[in-house]
Parts: structure tokens; C-alpha cells; sequence
């Protein structure tokens, strides 16, 4: 996994906008936070895991409220795809960078 590489400054440097990110779904919009608010204890358990879909949802369930995760529950893959690549483009992060 190419991120595996990554520096901690790098991923710093990657958090260009520390704005909450905020999607719709079903007419209703939810928010996530942005990818400074990640806790170390998330990105370090993140950092053991070989499995990205696991990561992906270490990461959410770190940055989304009760609201947010319900609405994720109820979408389908393509849908939760989109959110998640809107979220780290939005927190400027661009996947598979070393």
C-alpha cells in the first residue's frame, strides 16, 4: 500500500482544508469532519491494516457523527465511493501518494 510511505508531515501537509465536509443523501445533508481531526490512535491502528475497506471505515467512523454513519449505512458502495473520494479531495488528500 503505497500510503503505507508516507511521512507524518506529508500527511500533514496534505490537510489542506480543515473545513467540515458535507454530502446529501436522500434530499438530507450530513457532515464530516475533516481529515485534521483524525486522532493518531485512528491513523495508527489504520496503519497495521493491509485492508483498505477497513481503513476506510476506521476513518469514517472517526470523523462522522451518528447522524452521518446512519445515513453511510444506508447507501450503496458506488454511493459511499463518492462520498469518501469527495471527502478527501475536499480535505485535499490524493490517494496512492508516497
Amino acid at each position: 500500500m503505497a500510503s503505507r510511505n508516507r511521512r507524518p508531515a506529508d500527511v500533514v501537509a496534505a490537510e489542506a482544508n480543515s473545513e467540515d465536509y458535507t454530502f446529501t443523501h436522500k434530499g438530507k445533508v450530513y457532515t464530516l469532519k475533516p481529515p485534521s481531526a483524525i486522532k493518531v490512535g485512528v491513523l495508527r491502528r489504520a496503519a497495521r491494516s493491509d485492508n483498505e475497506l477497513e481503513t476506510m471505515f476506521l476513518m469514517l467512523e472517526s470523523i462522522a457523527d451518528k447522524n452521518a454513519l446512519a445515513a453511510i449505512d444506508d447507501m450503496t458502495i458506488a454511493e459511499l465511493n463518492e462520498v469518501f473520494a469527495g471527502w478527501q479531495r475536499h480535505g485535499g488528500i490524493t490517494v496512492g501518494e508516497s
